[in-house]
């Protein structure tokens, strides 16, 4: 009998055993899974960073004066950063740049906004750098500028047989009227009704003297913002333009925010901007829903820009 109770004793022991190195096995495997999956999700790196640029914020919000800031690779200041950079409700968000085979997953760190100073937070990253900037009015990431004052390019664009060439002119949902003073094949208007797709806008923007963008997307704070391709070949004549242009909305809206924006259209695929041609001059001119709607104005403000930089 006692012998029987020893077995017994040895196979609880035995079964006892493998259970205990099955559950150790699975821990061991689910550890391991956890690491593996952090480490390719860069999980650690990402925290790191979200964390470095967030307190950079609330280092430049401290500062008494205007800051730019080069915010660089951690391997050296060409190697691109792998990773997208974007502000969301307090939050600098870090994620992967997306690539087939794996989903991006954000980490976000908070950071303290002062709100007395107007913010315009650029979606960046896959670049060798990202700038940040601050001065008495505004912080910015990415390619925006701070402006305090539109100061348009000292170049000469005057060109007497202007009113001769084709200016496209993309107007979205809006109705323009600025043709009455021009001849009749002055512009070449697109409209929503027109179904075009991005290739043929672009297109049709390519083969023209100049294109002026108006952007679906409305806001409803007092600002105005016009957006050139960083890439163009004539990006100085762009940036007049877009000052022009900016400079006679203040004179019909006053009391709005402005400023010019160069992007790298290519970075925005989903987007209007996507549209900023790169061998003419192009902006894209981004509006309150209030300055939107008074159409008159606008037509009298792109009609009065457009006489201005070619006159």
């Amino acid at each position: 009998m006692r012998l029987l109770n020893k077995r017994g004793d040895v196979e609880h022991h035995v079964y006892m055993t493998m259970i205990e190195l099955v559950l150790v096995v699975m821990v061991a495997f689910g550890l391991l899974s956890f690491v593996d999956d952090k480490v390719s999700d860069r999980a650690f790196e990402k925290s790191y960073l979200s964390k470095d640029t967030a307190l950079l914020i609330n280092a430049l919000y401290g500062s008494p004066q205007t800051v730019k800031f080069f915010y660089y690779s951690l391997k050296d200041t060409t190697d691109p950063l792998q990773y997208v950079f974007a502000v969301t409700d307090n939050k600098m968000v870090v994620k992967e740049v997306p690539g087939e085979g794996f989903r991006p997953r954000p980490i976000h760190y908070p950071f303290a906004e002062d709100k007395n100073l107007e913010t315009l937070f650029e979606q960046g990253g896959g670049k060798a750098q990202i700038i940040f900037r601050k001065n008495n009015i505004m912080i910015t990431m990415g390619d925006a500028e701070p402006v305090e004052k539109l100061k348009c390019p000292d170049i000469s664009t005057t060109d007497a047989d202007w009113k001769t060439k084709t200016i496209v002119i993309d107007q979205q949902d809006t109705r323009l009227s600025i043709s009455q003073s021009f001849s009749d094949g002055t512009f070449d208007f697109i409209s929503k009704s027109d179904r075009l797709d991005s290739a043929a806008k672009k297109q049709r923007i390519s083969n023209s003297e100049a294109a002026l963008l108006i952007s679906q997307k409305v806001t409803n704070e007092p600002k105005i913002t016009a957006y050139i391709s960083f890439e163009s070949q004539q990006r100085i004549e762009s940036k007049k333009l877009a000052c022009v242009i900016l400079q006679k909305f203040n004179k019909q809206f006053s009391g709005n925010q402005l400023s010019i924006i160069p992007i790298v259209p290519s970075d925005h695929p989903d987007s209007d901007k996507f549209l900023l041609g790169t061998s003419r001059p192009s902006v894209l001119i981004e509006m309150n829903q209030a300055v939107k709607q008074d159409t008159a104005k606008v037509a009298i403000a792109l009609g009065g820009a457009l006489e201005e930089y070619y006159g």
